[in-house]
């Protein structure tokens, strides 16, 4: 290989390295939330019962899903710059669970859909609703909770230092 033919291959490769850099979100917009899970601990200012796993967890790939203490959820979202959008149109299985359960979930999900922003700090994910109250409060979880069932809440909660 010649030098020349060496250079011109490093320029393209050079420029391949800066193309891939220009394709994350625009505008500076960073989704923090991307492949992360979520356990929620508190709904519209209230603890949740230890015995429902209401579970939030993003993709990579613009894809949301998790519990709301009775039945699965599959969505899509958008995040970036501390806003995000979670889809109106979710999927959810349709179980029946007690009433209380059931209750609480419907403020779940519509506190999903209804978040217009969102902030991290100390471990902890609050969702927050058009007029800026914190609507749901979740810590995040370990990855393997589905391999360690019954280890909820000691083991799967992750909190600050105080």
């Amino acid at each position: 290989m010649t030098a020349k033919n060496f250079m011109v291959i490093l320029t393209i490769f050079a420029g391949l390295m800066l193309a891939g850099c220009a394709f994350h979100q625009p505008d500076g917009a960073t989704d923090l939330l991307s492949d992360t899970g979520w356990l929620l601990i508190e709904l519209g200012g209230s603890p949740v019962a230890s015995s429902s796993a209401m579970t939030l967890n993003f993709s990579d790939k613009g894809k949301v899903d998790g519990s709301d203490g009775c039945n699965q959820y599959w969505s899509t979202y958008t995040a970036g710059n501390n806003t995000i959008n979670i889809g109106e149109e979710m999927a959810m299985t349709e179980r029946a669970c007690l009433e209380p359960i059931m209750q609480q979930a419907a403020i779940f999900t519509t506190a999903l859909k209804q978040a217009v922003a969102y902030r991290t700090e100390n471990g902890q994910l609050t969702l927050l609703a058009a007029d800026g109250t914190a609507s749901a409060v979740f810590c995040r979880k370990i990855r393997n909770y589905m391999e360690h069932p019954g280890t909820y809440p000691a083991t799967i909660m992750v909190r600050a230092q105080s």
